[in-house]
């Protein structure tokens, strides 16, 4: 199974040259949020992987806890990245995974490729769709969906070369401080 985990972290932000819409969405979505993200991978054939439904916590940008169900409601995986590193948590094995030191930009950075391809906007509706082009050796489109009156994501989909897309819908958002426990790896130890 596909998981992928998406952050729109990283020093690519400061110089990335996004439309002024979609990075007040960024920031707005990325400090003390909590919201649902339900992820599906189709193939070429229009075969579809079961969905990954994941939580995130964000504090900000940097500092924020995803909760990912994988297919079964009894397997999920707490992962946790802060300014001083990752740490990961299997509640089926009921074990740390991993735990890495360094800061969380390390993670997939969207805004790379935001930041170095050529972007396309059109309307859906209300809705604005930035499409980002990436040529040469990856190929890729991102397509992110966001409503420009409420200044949120509601979608993102991955275009790969190889024919398969990844679509993500986010919901449930709530617009609240994070409890400072969701974000030390030390509580997953504990449990």
């Amino acid at each position: 199974m596909l998981a992928v985990i998406i952050s729109f972290c990283g020093s690519v932000y400061a110089s990335a040259n996004i439309p002024e819409i979609l990075e007040k969405a960024i920031k707005k979505c990325h400090n003390d949020v909590s919201y649902l993200e339900v992820s599906i991978v189709e193939g070429p054939d229009n075969i579809k992987n079961p969905e990954t439904r994941a939580w995130y916590y964000y504090k900000n940008m940097n500092n924020f806890r995803s909760e990912m169900e994988e297919g079964r409601k009894d397997h999920k995986m707490i992962k946790i990245y802060t300014d001083q590193g990752f740490s990961m948590y299997s509640e089926e094995q009921r074990k740390l995974l991993g735990k890495k030191e360094g800061k969380s930009s390390e993670i997939i950075d969207i805004l790379y490729m935001i930041g170095t391809g050529k972007v396309e906007e059109k309307k859906d509706g209300d809705n604005l769709v930035y499409s980002f082009i990436q040529s040469g050796t990856t190929n890729r489109t991102i397509e992110i969906t966001v409503d420009p009156q409420k200044l949120l994501i509601i979608k993102k989909v991955y275009y790969n070369r190889d024919k398969t897309k990844i679509i993500f819908t986010y919901n449930n958002w709530k617009f609240e401080k994070i409890d400072e426990r969701l974000l030390d790896y030390k509580s997953l130890i504990e449990r």
